[in-house]
């Protein structure tokens, strides 16, 4: 389930591009116990009307008129299959297509899981930036919302004029994560540019999801198994590279099991946020190999200090800082805007803000979109 609001309508999706997606042999749909008893059957019939001869043709006889039906009825005696011959065509078949279905890894999966999968047995889409132009269309947009997020919309321009020059098939940003106080925006920022590229998103919040099995899923025998959000919504919209926000990745949590294991979200993540690892990565759930290399992370934090070098090794990390009042007042007149906000609303929350300053509050985007919206309700 993505996370727009029903008035952001995503644009039109431009050039997709079809990339292969699962890396697993799929059972043969001919190779099921009905198909191949109809293919013997079909074979077993032509061999034995090659030995009996063809079929007689219908004609009248010139004694009385009537037709041949005697020739025909032996003929059909003769190429009828004996009920031993149909039972041994069913074993053999059953036996065929049991053995197939063992060849192929996929044998663990459930009828529904399996169909499920068959989905995007040909692939996935990837939505693409389709010239150097409209990276800077797209860049300049984000940057008009979001100016303070200045250092982080840089990175995304020179990620996407990237992409164009290289020919890619579709766009990835590379992992980013942006650190900085509660309220600034850092999330709605990548709301808003998976919005402007046309792809999917979701957001989901680390403190709440337990030892990451929200996002690399959780494998069966537990009560509560489900593939990852980012795969099951892969699966679900078939576009091959979304854009996933992970909030206050800090805060995540470990579980461990009733073996002693312990389980991070952010070692989890670690094989997800490498290309070479993100593109055979197998999923507890489904235990088969997806690309899932052409996801976009965009992980938040107040505090990067408190996560792993590991990880932070794997991002491009960018200190976002606070808000000046002048940037949350410009803030709340687009909003006047797009919301039909009156002029005394909109006039008393900017007023509100200038007192909040000099009172040395320091409000945040957070604190102007409630206001925003407690005045519409």
């Amino acid at each position: 389930m993505t996370n727009s609001s029903s008035s952001d309508t995503k644009p039109a999706r431009p050039l997709l591009t079809r990339i292969p997606f699962i890396e697993a042999r799929f059972p043969d749909p001919n190779y099921t116990s009905s198909k191949l008893v109809d293919r013997f059957n079909s074979f077993w019939s032509a061999i034995r009307e090659a030995k009996v001869g063809p079929k007689p043709e219908a004609r009248e006889l010139p004694e009385d008129g009537l037709i041949n039906m005697e020739e025909i009825d032996e003929w059909m005696d003769q190429v009828s299959m004996p009920y031993s011959v149909t039972q041994r065509i069913k074993r053999r078949a059953a036996r065929l297509a049991e053995a197939h279905k063992q060849r192929s890894p996929m044998t663990h999966l459930q009828d529904g899981d399996l169909r499920r999968l068959e989905l995007v047995r040909g692939g996935v889409d990837l939505v693409r930036i389709r010239s150097e132009h409209e990276a800077d269309e797209i860049a300049s947009k984000v940057h008009e919302e979001f100016p303070w997020m200045a250092p982080a919309t840089d990175v995304l321009w020179n990620a996407m004029r990237l992409s164009v020059r290289n020919g890619e098939p579709g766009f990835r940003l590379s992992p980013l994560l942006l650190d900085g106080p509660p309220g600034i925006g850092k999330s709605t920022w990548a709301r808003h540019l998976a919005k402007l590229i046309g792809t999917e998103e979701v957001a989901i919040d680390a403190s709440g999801e337990g030892a990451g099995f929200g996002i690399i899923g959780l494998q069966r025998g537990w009560g509560s198994a489900l593939p990852g959000r980012p795969l099951a919504l892969i699966l679900q919209e078939m576009i091959g590279n979304p854009l996933v926000i992970i909030d206050e990745v800090e805060k995540a949590g470990s579980t461990s099991n009733s073996k002693g294991q312990t389980f991070s979200l952010t070692t989890s993540l670690l094989p997800l946020l490498e290309k070479t690892t993100a593109r055979g990565w197998n999923c507890p759930y489904f235990r088969v190999p997806f690309d899932m290399s052409w996801i976009s992370w965009v992980l938040t934090s107040n505090n990067a200090f408190l996560l792993p070098p590991p990880f932070r090794s794997r991002c491009t990390e960018i200190e976002v800082r606070n808000l000046t009042v002048k940037e949350l007042q410009t803030f709340v007149l687009r909003e006047q805007l797009r919301r039909g906000l009156s002029d005394d609303v909109t006039a008393g929350i900017i007023g509100a803000l200038e007192r909040s300053a000099k009172f040395r509050i320091r409000p945040s985007l957070r604190t102007a979109m409630w206001r925003d919206i407690a005045v519409e309700c």
